[in-house]
């Protein structure tokens, strides 16, 4: 008995020292890598495909990014979403190691706020984000720009029963997908949630609080839009673009109510450009003679705002430096709130 019982603790030990390498191997791989199946939405044609990849994070690296197969655009697109969901999430990029590979022929960047969702997700989780996806390319200041072909990635996006899909918050519509779940993002910032680990200087903080430079603008770009929607309503004058600018200002208002100013400024901005249309359009059509002078008054008037917009940017991150309280988000939304007033400023000038 005495025998049996030594033969089978041996037996036991000898089995534990087999298997305790391959454990152990399987443990660390459990904890330093991280591998996220991602589903890529690409137009092919006329239609909608889904091209599979893959992101591992592999962790104690020195934030070097290795690819498959990947091309050179996709490659900077992927950088570039790297380089926000550090900012985003607080946590140092070069923390890690990372590994892109996509199964398919990939070109352009409209993966970007795919990679953006996937990567910062890691990089504050420490797991993947589940069945969804995302299309849309990342601008200056983490805005949320627009790509081609949405409607056909939508499609293949419900065949594939993805069950969220964000996309850029400047194309957003009305989609009936019953499975699919379609959520507009217009900047990169909407995916920070409150942590509570990280104090004072939380990123949702900071962008909370800058949320706040962007109500006035709001507040007057939805008002001088209403005021031209009254003034062609009781011209008896509607048209496509009055009714879009209807529709951007009732979604603004439902931005603004939950003090999403910067995507309330940005629907509010869309609409005021809609408004000035269709005015533009019934002069054109009702009082032509008017018509020249009209526009001069319109592109003076914006004009005039971009320059007193890009006056107040400059004060504040001049007064921010002085203060030496300056951080990476702060100058983002500012980035972002520059460009979109150069824009409309290139916008006066072609007119």
């Amino acid at each position: 008995m005495c025998k049996k019982t030594i033969l089978l603790v041996f037996t036991c030990l000898l089995l534990l020292s087999l298997v305790a390498p391959i454990v152990h191997a399987v443990i660390t791989v459990t904890y330093q890598y991280i591998s996220c199946r991602i589903q890529l939405l690409a137009v092919s044609g006329d239609r909608g495909v889904v091209i599979p990849g893959e992101i591992r994070v592999s962790r104690y690296g020195r934030g070097l990014i290795s690819s498959s197969d990947v091309s050179e655009d996709v490659l900077v697109s992927f950088k570039l979403a790297l380089i926000y969901a550090s900012i985003t999430t607080g946590v140092n990029y070069k923390c890690c190691n990372y590994y892109l590979k996509i199964n398919g022929d990939v070109k352009g960047l409209s993966a970007t706020l795919l990679f953006y969702t996937v990567l910062s997700h890691i990089l504050s989780e420490g797991t993947c984000p589940g069945e969804i996806s995302a299309t849309g390319i990342i601008g200056p200041g983490g805005v949320v720009g627009a790509i081609g072909g949405l409607e056909y990635k939508l499609s293949i996006a419900q065949a594939q029963n993805l069950s969220l899909v964000y996309v850029p918050g400047v194309q957003i519509r009305e989609y009936n997908y019953s499975s699919t779940q379609i959520k507009g993002v217009y900047t990169i910032y909407e995916f920070i949630s409150p942590r509570d680990d990280l104090g004072d200087n939380d990123t949702y903080l900071i962008y909370t609080n800058i949320q706040q430079l962007f109500k006035t603008t709001y507040e007057n770009l939805s008002s001088t839009a209403w005021g031209i929607l009254s003034e062609l309503r009781s011209l008896n004058w509607t048209d496509s673009h009055f009714e879009n600018a209807v529709e951007s200002l009732e979604k603004s208002a439902n931005a603004a109510s939950q003090e999403r100013y910067y995507e309330a400024s940005s629907l509010a901005y869309s609409a005021l450009v809609n408004a000035y249309i269709s005015k533009l359009l019934y002069i054109f059509e009702f009082k032509p003679w008017e018509f020249p002078s009209i526009t001069n008054k319109i592109v003076d008037n914006v004009l005039e705002t971009v320059n007193n917009v890009k006056l107040e940017i400059r004060d504040r991150l001049e007064e921010n430096l002085v203060k030496g309280v300056l951080n990476s988000v702060y100058l983002d939304l500012m980035i972002t709130a520059y460009v979109r007033i150069s824009e409309a400023e290139k916008q006066a000038l072609r007119a």
